[in-house]
């Protein structure tokens, strides 16, 4: 007896609320039959137009209704030319569409403490490469630290190359016996 009635409100809860859906359908499609539809706008592409619903040939979504107190709502031609320059203007439909909500202007504090994962890179406009056209190696670095300046004409470091070597020992061989030449 007990599962009997647990059964049937079950059954009665299901019904209910299956009728107060429909009920709520019929509402909410009887408050939209008193507005009048001048067109109806592909939602991915407002620019396409129709005069009956339908399917947009382009993405395959529901045409959607644009309604003749969405276009009155909108800003007149004459308010848009008083402008600034640089001010955008969203009409009623597109700002529902979108998302945007108006709101009233408030003064109030904004502190807020954000944390991000991210990573520190030298700035590209302030890295120079150096190219020595031999091979060889830095022997050693002056005032290396990340984030010291460099002036000009500051020693920066020494390179070694054989190469170098052997053609520096030959120039100097060969200036000793030039008058004049005082080697240093």
């Amino acid at each position: 007896m007990r599962r009997m009635s647990l059964a049937i409100v079950v059954v009665t809860a299901i019904a209910a609320s299956y009728g107060l859906g429909r009920y709520n359908l019929h509402l909410q499609a009887g408050s939209t039959q008193g507005r009048h539809v001048l067109y109806y706008v592909d939602p991915m592409h407002p620019s396409y137009k129709s005069d009956k619903p339908g399917i947009a040939p382009d993405c395959g979504m529901k045409l959607v209704p644009v309604y003749a107190d969405d276009i009155g709502s909108a800003l007149s031609s004459s308010l848009l030319t008083q402008l600034p320059a640089g001010a955008v203007s969203i009409d009623g439909p597109a700002q529902r569409l979108v998302g945007i909500k108006v709101a009233p202007v408030e003064r109030a504090s904004a502190t807020r403490s954000v944390r991000v994962v991210g990573r520190v890179v030298p700035e590209d406009t302030r890295v120079y490469s150096v190219n020595s056209g031999l091979d060889g190696f830095i022997r050693e670095t002056y005032h290396d630290s990340v984030g010291m300046l460099v002036k000009k004409d500051q020693k920066l470091a020494t390179y070694y190359s054989p190469d170098a070597l052997s053609v520096a020992s030959g120039f100097l061989a060969a200036s000793e016996r030039v008058p004049g030449f005082r080697g240093q």
